[in-house]
């Protein structure tokens, strides 16, 4: 707070988003993209849901961040069939077995539930969606 504020449109500031990413990559260990915001991550979970849902998901949910991003979801005026485990077990594939039919365009989960602690293992419950429906994202 020593100087002016730059804005997010000034050269300043494009340098300036530049070396984050530049130390990003680094710190992440990382050649990907990274997309950086500055909001809650309901902001991540609205655009996810206006973006990537056109009309019907499938939301796993084992605690309260997968409760709201199906709230996110359902709130945007997206239909969206859920799958609830008990809060402090994690997703698994056969949760899911059968329930991502050709209408499910895409399956949302949070892979470290952090209100439980909980871990759940993206790679099978990915490759499980891709199993039943390979245009699912």
């Amino acid at each position: 707070m020593d100087r002016p504020m730059i804005t997010h449109r000034s050269s300043e500031y494009k340098q300036l988003h530049a070396d984050i990413e530049e130390k990003l990559h680094k710190a992440l260990g990382t050649d990907n993209d990274i997309f950086m915001v500055a909001g809650s991550a309901t902001v991540l979970l609205e655009g996810a849901a206006r973006n990537g849902i056109r009309e019907h998901s499938l939301g796993l949910t084992s605690g309260s961040f997968g409760d709201r991003s199906i709230e996110v979801a359902t709130t945007n005026g997206r239909k969206v069939d859920v799958v609830r485990v008990p809060m402090g077990k994690a997703v698994k594939p056969a949760d899911i077995e059968g329930k991502v039919g050709k209408d499910i365009e895409a399956v949302h989960w949070v892979s470290n539930e952090s209100s439980t602690g909980v871990y759940c293992d993206n790679a099978a419950l990915a490759e499980e969606v891709r199993s039943q429906n390979p245009d699912a994202s």
